[in-house]
């Protein structure tokens, strides 16, 4: 386990508070305004497509994204994130910790991550690259979506993702 300073804290605290009301905002939303968020289909570096909620909360903090990454994703594909951009915040899936005697976690819970588009990036152009990684990667978004987006609960019914 490691320990974080007082700063690295109160950076951590006003990112969550930013991304509570950008969460807020998106429960107040109507179905219309969702499926206007989510009808431009975003996805990671592997080709996955992400979900509904995470396209809206990607489309409202940087509208126009094809393809979004973490830090560490990118660096699997030979790129890196250009210094001073500033990530997008979307939520990730965790399980719960769970008894040994217990199959399936009781709940799931959401943590806080951060991405990257693919125009934040620039590729690694290095002479001691392999051939394979030198050579240019093509990145394509997928089709859009033309499914409805469901009803999305209010902020204060979701559980908060653990402490990491």
């Amino acid at each position: 386990m490691y320990t974080i300073t007082l700063e690295q804290q109160e950076k951590r605290d006003a990112r969550r508070a930013k991304f509570k009301a950008l969460a807020e905002r998106l429960g107040g939303m109507g179905e219309e305004e969702r499926n206007d968020l989510s009808s431009h289909t975003v996805i990671n570096p592997e080709g996955h497509v992400l979900s509904p909620v995470n396209t809206i909360l990607i489309n409202m903090q940087r509208p126009g994204c094809t393809v979004v990454g973490g830090f560490y994703q990118w660096k699997k594909f030979n790129r890196h994130v250009l210094k001073g951009e500033v990530g997008i915040s979307i939520w990730v899936p965790t399980n719960a910790p769970k008894d040994e005697e217990e199959e399936m976690p009781d709940r799931i819970l959401f943590s806080l991550t951060v991405v990257f588009d693919i125009t934040q990036t620039e590729e690694n152009i290095s002479d001691e690259a392999p051939d394979d990684l030198r050579r240019p990667r093509v990145f394509i978004s997928a089709p859009r979506m033309g499914t409805e987006i469901p009803p999305i609960e209010p902020v204060s019914d979701m559980v908060w993702g653990a402490q990491r």
